[in-house]
């Protein structure tokens, strides 16, 4: 496999260009030695943070989009300014970022006086330091050596090319920035839910599929029957136009899905596709957005282990999806 991964290897920041490649680093059981120790240098390092831009990442995820979108898409380089996928088509130029959707990992920074950082001090938000009962105090870590494998398998799962959104990211202020990106996160009702953040694109589709209206119309109609939904609630205008334009590239909820391999994240009945509920056991069970369960209130040993399984399982098919497009 193609997926691309972050690691730390001998104090530099290298990217792997294979599952293969990464297994041999021996990524996992390294993790767990830091889960063990959490006041060592921890061995993973986040592609979407602004300080460890991956080149190869973003320029293969910039060649998958063009061979199925078809768009001038221009692959970026680290001097460029914003660092982002670029492309132009009739209209001005826009800057697409990743949005990495595996949940948080915990590490604490030891170059940080207190050493903790809020994936790793235990709050029942973030669902990897849940599910490890960690504690606050830093030298202590998990206290299952299977939980702490299983953390381990499911970051180096989910953290690849399939386990990407890609959202238009604005200038506001002195950079640029995606709002709902970050809005996405533990403080909201999706807690970086996947399948959630696919809830509210179908609903985009449910409003401009049919009328195909301009975005002004579009944003107070939707607004109007999705009232719940923050897909454009907190961000600037010119980030909502920019996420109105992305989106409407795909025309409908199942242009979405197949041109961006989400296939394993959905559930297809007749010619629709229904989300699939990836808190649930059952792989059939459509997502009912009237009764999610908080991660924070669900069961420990059991939901949670569920989420978190089914969007690994789920990534990696759609890395592999993914990796089949740009291998041919």
């Amino acid at each position: 496999m193609k997926s691309m991964n972050w690691i730390k290897n001998n104090g530099e920041n290298k990217t792997m260009n294979s599952l293969k490649y990464y297994e041999k680093t021996n990524f996992i059981n390294e993790y767990i030695e830091y889960l063990n120790k959490p006041n060592r240098e921890c061995p993973y390092e986040d592609i979407d943070t602004v300080r460890y831009k991956d080149v190869v990442f973003y320029n293969d995820l910039a060649k998958f989009l063009e061979k199925m979108l078809g768009l001038g898409f221009k692959g970026p380089d680290k001097s460029d300014y914003p660092f982002a996928i670029k492309f132009q088509d009739n209209q001005d130029v826009m800057y697409l970022t990743s949005d990495q959707f595996g949940f948080s990992v915990p590490y604490s920074d030891i170059s940080k006086k207190h050493k903790k950082s809020k994936a790793w001090n235990g709050e029942k938000s973030y669902p990897y330091a849940r599910y490890l009962s960690v504690r606050c105090d830093d030298d202590k870590g998990a206290d299952d050596s299977e939980q702490r494998r299983f953390v381990a398998s499911c970051i180096y799962g989910t953290r690849t090319i399939g386990g990407s959104f890609i959202w238009p990211k604005v200038k506001i202020g002195r950079d640029y920035k995606s709002i709902y990106n970050m809005h996405r996160g533990v403080g909201g009702y999706i807690e970086d839910r996947v399948d959630i953040t696919l809830h509210e694109i179908n609903c985009f589709y449910d409003v401009y599929s049919e009328k195909k209206i301009n975005y002004k119309s579009f944003e107070e109609e939707y607004k109007e029957k999705y009232p719940n939904n923050i897909l454009f609630i907190r961000q600037c205008e010119d980030e909502k136009k920019a996420i109105y334009r992305w989106l409407s590239i795909f025309e409908t909820f199942e242009g979405y899905v197949e041109k961006l391999k989400f296939a394993d994240f959905v559930i297809k009945k007749e010619d629709k596709y229904l989300i699939r509920d990836m808190a649930n056991e059952d792989t059939s069970t459509a997502l009912d957005i009237t009764k999610i369960k908080k991660i924070r209130d669900m069961d420990h040993d059991k939901e949670l282990y569920i989420l978190l399984k089914n969007v690994k399982e789920s990534t990696e098919l759609r890395s592999k999806a993914i990796e089949e497009v740009l291998n041919n």
